[in-house]
């Protein structure tokens, strides 16, 4: 009886040793606030999402009101008929410019598919003012891009955010 006694505590003398010595506990990492995206009023600016790969310039005079705008990738998407969605995304709020703003997406060769935009497709952005009018197919619009290939980009004049759709349609 007296040997499974001296057993037990051989066996829980590096227990108490640890609690002695102070075990170090780490501080559990608390999540932080993602940082707010910068505000944007009636003198213009620039936001940029996607790690720069999607650049929207508000000219001086487009807005009446400070605006906080955010991108993200839209991940359902359709295409009308005969076309080939390349990418599509959301820039929110959804709001109507006062002066056109411009659109600039980098497409690095291509935007999906492999399928090189200049030799593949005439490209253009159809826009929905929100989801509700994308799902239902109501109230689009359609601005053409132009390639710059130096840039490497589609750029187009854009009067609304909304729900954006990178299409290109067959040459």
């Amino acid at each position: 009886m007296k040997k499974r006694g001296v057993l037990k505590w051989i066996a829980m003398l590096p227990v108490a040793a640890l609690v002695l010595t102070g075990c170090q506990r780490e501080e559990p990492d608390y999540p932080s606030w993602p940082e707010l995206p910068p505000s944007i009023g009636a003198e213009g600016g620039t936001v940029v999402g996607f790690d720069g790969d999607v650049v929207l310039t508000i000219p001086p005079g487009a807005l009446i009101e400070d605006l906080r705008f955010r991108m993200n990738e839209l991940l359902y998407k359709s295409s009308p008929t005969g076309c080939e969605v390349l990418k599509t995304f959301v820039i929110e709020p959804s709001v109507t410019f006062r002066e056109p703003a411009t659109l600039k997406v980098y497409v690095n060769g291509c935007l999906a598919n492999g399928k090189t935009i200049c030799e593949e497709a005439a490209i253009s952005f159809q826009i929905w003012g929100n989801l509700r009018d994308y799902c239902s197919n109501s109230g689009q619009s359609c601005t053409n891009c132009y390639y710059e290939n130096f840039s490497n980009s589609l750029t187009a004049c854009i009067d609304k955010t909304g729900v954006i759709v990178t299409v290109g349609q067959p040459l």
